[in-house]
This record gives structure tokens, sequence and C-alpha cells, in this order.
């Protein structure tokens, strides 16, 4: 199953590797689900592996959003420091896409277009091209 949804960067991804080499990047996802008085965010422990890590980390700072595309969701369970249980949901990341960050209201930025160019003003009759059928 594979879940896309919006999300917040909840704290700097950095990289680091397994013992075989390989780059992994761990990235806290908030997702708010719901609406009005019922939402509430819900925390996925997200991976991102291999050479993506590597570029990726840099980028994906706290507070960005993005729209991410997760795969192998789980809920894992695991032992807390006051002697209770916790629980987890973590998820790989096989795509994502930048929606904006905390600083601009997560609207995505605009695209940047050329300036457009427009032909010099003819200066006079001469300049006009004669082969215009009317």
């Amino acid at each position: 199953m594979i879940m896309s949804g919006f999300a917040r960067i909840g704290r700097d991804a950095e990289v680091k590797y397994t013992s075989g080499g390989m780059a992994v990047c761990n990235v806290a996802l908030a997702f708010n689900v719901g609406y009005g008085d019922r939402k509430t965010t819900t925390w996925v422990e997200a991976a991102i592996w291999g050479k993506q890590a590597e570029g990726l980390a840099n980028h994906l700072l706290k507070g960005t959003a993005i729209v991410a595309h997760l795969k192998d969701i789980k809920l894992e369970e695991y032992d807390k420091r006051d002697g209770g249980r916790g629980a987890k949901l973590t998820a790989t990341m096989i795509d994502m896409e930048f929606a904006g960050s905390k600083q601009d209201g997560g609207q995505a930025p605009a695209p940047q277009q050329p300036p457009r160019q427009s032909p010099p003003p003819a200066q006079n009759f001469e300049d006009f091209d004669d082969s215009i059928p009317f």
C-alpha cells in the first residue's frame, strides 16, 4: 500500500550510514488528519535511502511543507524510558515534492519564468513589415 499526503517536516533531516555504507535519512513528518475541532496531528518517521537520502537531506528542514509518497507503513512498538510502552508509525519515503516552507505559509514557490522579450517598437513607417496581408 502506498500513502500520499501533505505533511510538514518536524526536525531537520540528517544522513547516517549503515555498516554496509548505505545512506539513510530519517525524517519526522507531521500529517494533519481530520477537520475543525477534530483535527489531530499524526507523526510518521519516514526513511529515505541511498543517493536520494544524500541529495535531499540538506533541503529537508524543520517546517518545510512537502507532499510525501510513502510505502511499507508499519506501527512499531517500543519501550519508553519510564518503563511504559509506546508506538510510532514508520514508513519508507519513495517520492516527495516540495510544497513550500513554514516562512511562506506552506505555499508552493512561484515558478521562475524568464522575462518576456518584446520586439523594439517601430520608429517610423519604413520599419513596418510590408509582408502582412492587410
